[in-house]
C-alpha cells in the first residue's frame, strides 16, 4: 500500500447519503361538468361559512371569557384595595394603641406621683389639725386660769408685778400657739 495517498482518492471522500425524493402532491381531478364545480364551490363555501362560524363563536367566547377575567380582575383590584385601607386603617389602630398605652403608663406614673403628694399633703394636714388641737388645749387650759390683772384699781406692789409678768408670758405663749396653728 501506497503511503502516500492523496486526500481525494475515492477511498476516503465522504459522500453523503441520497434523501429520498419528495413525492408531489396528488392532485385532484376537476370534474367536468359546471354542475359539480358549482357542487364543490358550494361544499367549499359551506365548510367557510362552517369555519367562519367555528372562528366567531371561538372569538366570542374569547370576548366574553376576557370580559369575565377582566371583571374578575377589577373585583380583585377593588378587594385588594379595600384590604390594603383594611390594613392601613389596622397599623394606624395598631399605632394608636400603641400611642394611648404608652400615654396611658406616662399618665398613670403622674397619677400615682399626685396621689403620692396629695397623700403626704393629708398627712402634713392632719398632723397640723392634731397640733392645733394639743394648742387649743392648752390655750384652754392657759385661758381657764384665773387672769391677775382685771379692771380694777390696782396699787403696784412686788406681788402685783409678779403676777402681772406671769399673765404676760401666758400672752406671749397664746400668741405662739396661735402662729404655730
Amino acid at each position: 500500500m501506497d503511503l502516500r495517498t492523496s486526500p481525494l482518492t475515492p477511498a476516503m471522500r465522504h459522500t453523503p447519503k441520497k434523501l429520498p425524493a419528495v413525492s408531489p402532491r396528488a392532485r385532484t381531478t376537476r370534474p367536468s361538468k359546471p354542475q359539480t364545480r358549482s357542487l364543490l364551490r358550494t361544499n367549499s363555501m359551506e365548510k367557510f361559512s362552517d369555519r367562519d362560524m367555528k372562528l366567531r363563536m371561538t372569538e366570542e367566547k374569547l370576548k366574553v371569557a376576557c370580559d369575565g377575567m377582566l371583571k374578575n380582575l377589577d373585583n380583585a383590584r377593588k378587594r385588594m384595595t379595600e384590604d390594603l385601607t383594611n390594613v392601613h386603617r389596622v397599623a394606624e389602630l395598631e399605632i394608636r394603641q400603641h400611642d394611648a398605652e404608652k400615654m396611658y403608663g406616662e399618665l398613670s406614673a403622674e397619677l400615682e406621683s399626685v396621689q403620692k403628694a396629695t397623700e403626704q399633703r393629708i398627712n402634713e394636714d392632719l398632723a397640723k389639725i392634731e397640733r392645733s388641737k394639743e394648742a387649743f388645749a392648752k390655750l384652754e387650759k392657759i385661758v381657764q386660769q384665773p387672769w391677775h390683772a382685771v379692771n380694777q384699781p390696782v396699787e403696784i406692789t412686788h406681788n402685783f408685778i409678779q403676777k402681772f409678768e406671769q399673765d404676760l408670758q401666758r400672752m406671749t405663749e397664746i400668741a405662739r400657739i396661735m402662729e404655730e396653728c
